[in-house]
């Protein structure tokens, strides 16, 4: 039996083609293989992971509040066949945020910038689809489990040694069943091994007309005192 699992944080992939084409993502898939763009990233990735605690210290200090599912208590949220096929072959999506607030209603998102120790200058549209992705599954989980919280936004946390700066990112319908429609188009393209739909993929995904400025507000900036 396959059941084979997207991660959110992979979903610019899925999605977009992002660092690699959809079609090259979902051969490599069918195949088991691992993107070589994850070992290139590897040194970015054990950065963050070093300096994830400072992001989460940052927004603490801002918010002074007391998160949850940090650090070495994350949580994984996994929604099995979140297609619902009745069948045996099956696709999973999965998340595993930075953490919550206290009220878990938002999710904490850290982004470590290793070039020039600096965050970035601006918010980068390639961090949407995880964003997105994670507040997607999030909600599936919680009404799956039949919890009544719910995730009305992101705190982004771009966190750089000198500077840091916040992003609030609002939950948006409009976005995320975009995401859901790329993502199924994805996920049976993966599932059929159909090179009609795998070919499918190499269109360009058709552009979602939205005001992201209504969405995404810079909401904290801080500065190293030496």
């Amino acid at each position: 039996m396959k059941n084979l699992n997207l991660r959110s944080s992979l979903f610019g992939n899925y999605c977009f083609g992002a660092y690699v084409p959809r079609k090259e993502m979902c051969l490599m898939d069918i195949k088991g293989e691992t993107p070589v763009i994850e070992k290139f990233m590897e040194k970015y990735v054990n950065y963050g992971l070093k300096h994830e605690k400072h992001g989460i210290a940052e927004w603490v200090l801002w918010q002074k509040d007391i998160p949850k599912y940090v650090l070495t208590e994350q949580k994984n949220m996994f929604i099995p066949n979140w297609l619902n096929l009745s069948q045996k072959d099956t696709i999973s999506i999965s998340s595993t945020p930075d953490g919550f607030n206290s009220q878990m209603d938002t999710i904490l998102e850290v982004k470590c910038t290793l070039p020039k120790k600096e965050c970035k200058p601006n918010f980068e549209t390639k961090w949407l689809p995880q964003v997105f992705g994670q507040q997607m599954i999030a909600n599936m989980y919680f009404e799956k489990q039949n919890s009544p919280c719910r995730i009305k936004k992101t705190h982004l946390i771009n966190w750089g040694e000198n500077r840091t700066k916040i992003y609030e990112i609002l939950f948006s319908k409009e976005f995320v069943f975009y995401l859901i429609e790329l993502l199924e188009e994805y996920s049976l393209a993966l599932l059929s091994e159909d090179k009609e739909k795998i070919n499918g993929l190499e269109k360009k995904a058709k552009k979602l007309e939205w005001n992201k400025d209504e969405v995404i507000k810079l909401v904290y900036e801080g500065v190293v005192k030496n």
